[in-house]
């Protein structure tokens, strides 16, 4: 009875072993690298919050431009570079920071309120309006956001 699996290999045939696939990635190793890219990340913008106290302002920049991009979820970094941005009156910048705050956090009054003053810095009124209108439709009573539309109304006059 020749059944295919006792059957014995023919002698110009030779038996392979059997090789099982290898994972490319180690889940656990995955992990490790996560958890390294997100202690640099933190390491890097400690760094530039440092430089920026000392008044090191493009050391800084780059230290947290590296934070941001090892870690691009974390909104902290994001804010910590749009300060610097914003206290080096690079609002074109700060602005591009503020619309990825945004995308990060929709629901936040204040991302909406920075988005609006820098884009009246760059003197884009009608588009500083809407950034206040969002600000104001998630928080009614941000005060600050009715102070800087006043302001707004005032430098047309």
């Amino acid at each position: 009875m020749g059944s295919s699996a006792s059957r014995s290999p023919k002698s110009n045939e030779t038996l392979q072993p059997f090789k099982a696939p290898l994972p490319t990635e180690n889940p656990s190793q995955i992990q490790e690298e996560e958890l390294d890219k997100t202690s640099m990340a933190k390491t890097q913008n400690d760094l530039g919050k440092s430089l920026r106290a000392q008044g090191r302002i493009q050391e800084s920049t780059v230290a947290l431009q590296k934070a941001i991009e090892l870690d691009p979820s974390n909104v902290e970094y994001h804010l910590d570079f749009a300060l610097v941005l914003r206290e080096e009156r690079r609002y074109a910048e700060v602005i591009e920071v503020d619309k990825a705050i945004i995308k990060l956090q929709p629901e936040s009054v204040d991302a909406h309120f920075h988005l609006g003053t820098d884009l009246e810095e760059c003197a884009r009124k009608v588009e500083a309006m809407k950034a206040f209108e969002v600000a104001l439709t998630i928080d009614p009573t941000h005060a600050r956001t009715y102070h800087a539309i006043g302001c707004l109304f005032l430098s047309d006059r």
